[in-house]
């Protein structure tokens, strides 16, 4: 299992493997990234929290966070605001209940009030501290994998100006394929999400099938912005993220 973060020129790539959705689960539910967007247009602040592996505890352990996060006051609600309310969660879950152990993930907060988007991830398995990331980074067993295959692509354009979005998205399903010729246990699948550097964040994307075409269509509408729903209340429960078809490389 593995996930990991490439930033780009107007933002940064999320993303993890997964396995298909057994016969009688809903496919569209979300297991490794996990979205939640804060106020009402224009002030929206959002965190995204993506695990590299599954557990049963891990959105629970999540909504926590995100419900830390939402008693922020908005006007707050800078990104060390953010930070500290989920680092402060995190470590009441891991060490006061909740959770089993601690669980390496990145989290991505962005702060209309600044405004500006971060990337952290947590520094060990043992910690609930997080640390900004900058550039890209993988997490999990075949992590030193993606590390590799990322770094080249990551680095051939003579500046972070010239890497776009459809670069860094190609550079993902790349080396999540490279990722599953070398090891069965990787998944089936992959999510991912875009943080946009304007604050918008895209839906979450499962990608079942590769393909051109299917590419195509799933970076289009990564490409699209979250459009904030003034009057609409998170609904506590299953996430959910768009499928598109997407097989091993």
């Amino acid at each position: 299992m593995v996930a990991g973060a490439i930033s780009f020129n107007s933002g940064v790539l999320l993303f993890a493997d997964t396995d298909l959705a057994a016969p009688r689960k809903t496919p569209r539910e979300t297991r490794r990234i996990f979205h939640r967007p804060y106020g009402s247009s224009p002030a929206v602040a959002h965190s995204v929290f993506v695990v590299r592996e599954p557990v049963d505890w891990a959105p629970a352990v999540f909504q926590r966070c995100e419900r830390a996060v939402d008693a922020v006051r908005p006007a707050e609600r800078t990104i060390e605001r953010m930070r500290e309310a989920i680092e402060r969660s995190l470590c009441e879950s891991y060490h006061g209940g909740g959770a089993d152990r601690e669980l390496p993930l990145f989290v991505g907060l962005y702060s209309p009030s600044q405004p500006r988007y971060s990337l952290f991830r947590t520094i060990s398995s043992g910690s609930t501290t997080l640390r900004e990331v900058a550039g890209h980074q993988t997490q999990g067993n075949t992590a030193y994998i993606g590390h590799h295959w990322i770094r080249d692509g990551f680095n051939a354009p003579r500046s972070l100006d010239e890497l776009d979005l459809p670069a860094v998205f190609s550079l993902a399903v790349d080396t999540l394929g490279h990722i599953r010729e070398a090891h069965d246990e990787c998944g089936d699948s992959a999510e991912m999400v875009v943080v946009h550097a304007d604050g918008h964040v895209s839906d979450v994307q499962r990608i079942v099938h590769d393909s051109s075409e299917q590419r195509s269509v799933t970076l289009s509408r990564l490409s699209r912005s979250w459009a904030p729903q003034p009057a609409t209340r998170p609904v506590a429960g299953v996430r959910r993220a768009a499928t598109v078809p997407f097989s091993r490389l």
